[in-house]
């Protein structure tokens, strides 16, 4: 039986959408292992619904530092 590729969706911090957050992250990868069926092949971010770039950038360079 072949793997299903799956992205983990990461919320960065916007309250009404889903997502696992930052800090549980990397035990959410580390169980992913355990299922022989899954495949995680990257990330996908949720971040706030704002056109403001430079806030987009700081949040980013933020979690970069984590």
């Amino acid at each position: 039986m072949s793997k299903e590729n799956i992205l983990i969706e990461v919320n960065m911090g916007e309250e009404q959408k889903g997502g696992v957050s930052l800090e549980l992250l990397p035990t959410l990868l580390q169980e992913s292992k355990n299922y022989k069926n899954v495949c995680v092949k990257g990330l996908m971010a949720v971040m706030e619904n704002t056109e403001n770039q430079e806030l987009l950038q700081q949040i980013l360079n933020d979690y970069d530092r984590e």
